[in-house]
């Protein structure tokens, strides 16, 4: 069989199955099939070799029933560098490099980075290859996560400046203050789960999904447990969800110690990674001071 005639069988298959695989999807697992080429270079008049055409249709199949696509070829590209992934963390996505991108802009002297809930690393990782001189910690809660992020950190050679820990948020830290706090915390409420398609509900970890009714709670946590390791005037940028964006600044406006900076937009217009500031010391002078009242 031809690429053309193998591309538009799996198409057929599935729409019959009403899966939500896409001929992009069938694309990359054919690519992948053939030993990684580019899945533009495929040649639609090219006949396929038996065992190539054995080895897609495994991988179709269980595309069809919702395996991801990233999972399925076992990496995944984010900001530039392809990264392993599998089951143990969450897929990388474009609006994660929205994050790294706003940090390296915010808080470009930094030198000493947490990541609050690592999963396969990629957001600890980034920032290391972007700044040579900086060194990270990275907490999951998740011990298979970690080692999906020491297999990524060794496979890009940053793991000398690289601390992996087994951490629920942040109660296995030090007191030692960071420059720069990042995180992409779950953020999906409870109720969501049905809504959500197969390749997320079924197979991404659901720790590093769902955060309570609202999918606030990791959000509140962070908030509330991080100024401690974080120096004062350092910076704190996470990921947020779908409509969360006035719930959020909220939630940092109830608190003095932290200065709202903004909500950045993610590539299709949604609010999506927030900045905030802790307080300086002379702010923070300034709010404890009591009043002067006169004699």
């Amino acid at each position: 069989m031809t690429i053309r005639e193998i591309l538009e069988g799996a198409a057929e298959r599935a729409a019959k199955a009403g899966a939500d695989a896409s001929v992009w999807d069938a694309r990359l697992l054919l690519a992948h099939s053939l030993g990684g080429i580019s899945p533009l270079a495929l040649d639609p008049r090219q006949t396929l070799d038996p065992v190539v055409s054995e080895r897609f249709g495994a991988l179709w199949e269980r595309r069809l029933q919702g395996v991801p696509v990233q999972h399925l070829i076992g990496e995944w590209d984010f900001y530039g560098r392809t990264f392993r992934v599998d089951g143990r963390a969450l897929v990388p996505r474009p609006e994660t490099e929205i994050l790294v991108q706003q940090a390296l802009r915010e808080a470009p002297g930094a030198s000493r980075v947490l990541d609050a809930g690592t999963g396969s690393g990629i957001i600890a990782i980034t920032y290391l290859l972007e700044r040579p001189e900086a060194r990270a910690v990275a907490l999951d809660i998740s011990v298979d996560a970690l080692a999906l992020a020491r297999e990524n950190a060794r496979r890009l050679e940053v793991l000398p400046r690289l601390a992996l820990v087994a951490s629920d948020w942040l109660t296995a830290l030090a007191s030692t203050p960071f420059d720069l706090i990042l995180s992409n915390p779950p953020y999906l409420a409870i109720g969501e789960s049905p809504h959500l398609p197969p390749t997320v509900r079924d197979h991404d970890p659901r720790r590093a999904l769902f955060a309570g009714d609202d999918g606030l709670a990791a959000i509140r946590q962070l908030l509330a447990t991080a100024p401690p390791f974080l120096r004062p005037g350092g910076l704190l940028v996470f990921e947020i969800g779908f409509g969360q964006s006035e719930a959020v600044r909220s939630e940092i406006l109830a608190r003095p110690v932290w200065r709202f900076l903004r909500i950045e937009p993610d590539l299709e217009g949604i609010p999506r990674i927030c900045l905030a500031r802790l307080e300086s010391a002379a702010e923070r002078i300034q709010r404890t001071r009591k009043p002067w009242t006169g004699s």
